[in-house]
């Protein structure tokens, strides 16, 4: 069966029982790393997305200089760079592999996880992504799918000097700011983990928000990325956990 030494059944055999661990089948896996707060149940209070191949099934950004660094860009009929919207959105974020169209269904996804529960402030949905540099022009592909009203910041690292690491949303208008990456390792695991202690460093709507001017746990934030190895190397004895 192709298996020549020990480690080569063990891997077959790892592949048998737990398919979904690779990326070429199509399964969502839902994991929590338990922490001391794990029986209480915490709310959750922010959703993060990474962008490619989770948010995205491929990315395709056109080569714009105003779509990258105009956050105040607005979508039109109008081609970017030789691509039509309908093209960009196609093969952004539509999928031959579920029926209807894949973007509507992530848009309803996205408002049924953002609405808030009762009892419960509304959940903060924000893209946490690999990509530095462009969280203008990844606030700028959300607009163009019709997905920006449901987020609330973009950040970006490795941070970047001379380019924004992320923007924010307020009153419906989208914002450059710069969030702490340049302070934080450059993994997710312990970049949200300082969103936990400092939310109001990295969404700065918030600022004197009577629901968020607590410091939260791992526990409040779930993360929706393609790669289980992201949350890797994170202490969640003294961070607290992460979905």
């Amino acid at each position: 069966i192709g298996a020549h030494v020990d480690n080569d059944f063990s891997l077959l055999r790892e592949f048998v029982e737990q398919p979904w661990t690779c990326c070429e089948v199509i399964k969502c896996r839902c994991v929590e790393m338990p922490s001391g707060r794990t029986e209480d149940h915490l709310p959750v209070r922010i959703v993060a997305f990474d962008f490619d191949e989770t948010l995205t099934m491929a990315t395709f950004m056109p080569d714009d200089q105003q779509f990258k660094t105009d956050i105040a860009w607005e979508p039109s009929d109008e081609s970017i760079s030789g691509w039509k919207r309908t093209e960009l959105i196609k093969y952004n974020f539509e999928s031959p592999f579920v029926r209807g169209r894949r973007l509507q269904k992530l848009q309803k996804t996205l408002a049924k996880m953002r609405a808030a529960s009762e009892g419960e402030p509304q959940k903060m949905l924000v893209v946490l992504t690999e990509r530095p540099g462009e969280a203008v022009s990844i606030a700028n592909m959300l607009k163009l799918a019709k997905l920006d009203n449901f987020f609330s910041a973009v950040w970006s690292f490795p941070a970047r000097k001379d380019e924004p690491n992320g923007v924010y949303q307020q009153d419906g208008a989208w914002k450059i700011f710069s969030p702490p990456v340049n302070r934080v390792p450059e993994n997710k695991a312990e970049i949200l983990s300082h969103v936990a202690r400092h939310v109001d460093q990295w969404l700065p709507q918030l600022a004197g928000e009577p629901d968020w001017t607590s410091p939260l746990v791992l526990d409040n934030i779930v993360l929706v990325d393609n790669d289980i190895v992201t949350l890797a190397g994170i202490d969640c004895e003294d961070e607290g956990g992460i979905t």
